[in-house]
């Protein structure tokens, strides 16, 4: 299988797309009381909360899956503890990697969008768009959900870069 990963601050959504080209969606999301920030945590909870995501993920990876994640921006409109944070959460994904046996590759948002959708700076509409002209049955699958369709995505790029996913961008009718 080989799995895409869209990251969030307490979240990731992970697409994994099998030999057969059947999709799976797994996604953890970690919730706060409603009145509790970031910036307020104690370090311990920060901790506790990586570890309940790289468990998760633990769970479904095998290991002779493969896993792109998709690196943490650098810019826009997050401000540096959101980038810190996710790139906490990044590594913890990439530990569950580790732990099961496989290595995690990043990947810069501009690359996976170029090779998936044709444009590296393509809007989260367009990326919605293209998976839908791509492939209806994935995009019916994501239920509309922007972080499903991001990992999906992902995953798609997956198959490009691998000589394991040609046989997979080939059933799929991927270019490589």
């Amino acid at each position: 299988m080989i799995w895409g990963i869209d990251l969030g601050v307490r979240s990731y959504y992970a697409a994994g797309i099998d030999t057969d080209g059947s999709l799976t969606l797994h996604e953890h999301v970690l919730q706060l009381p409603k009145k509790t920030r970031v910036k307020d945590q104690a370090p311990t909870e920060r901790a506790a909360e990586l570890t309940a995501l790289t468990q998760s993920l633990r769970a479904v990876i095998s290991p002779w899956d493969q896993v792109f994640i998709e690196e943490p921006p650098m810019s826009g409109s997050r401000n540096v503890r959101t980038f810190l944070k996710l790139a906490q959460t990044s590594a913890a994904v990439a530990v569950a990697a580790g732990l099961s046996g496989v290595s995690a590759m990043f990947v810069p948002v501009d690359t996976w969008k170029m090779t998936v959708v044709g444009a590296g700076g393509a809007s989260k509409e367009t990326v919605a768009l293209a998976l839908k002209v791509r492939s209806r049955r994935y995009s019916l699958q994501c239920q509309g959900d922007q972080n499903r369709v991001d990992a999906t995505c992902i995953a798609l790029f997956g198959t490009t870069a691998t000589v394991r996913g040609g046989a997979i961008a080939e059933a799929l009718g991927v270019s490589r």
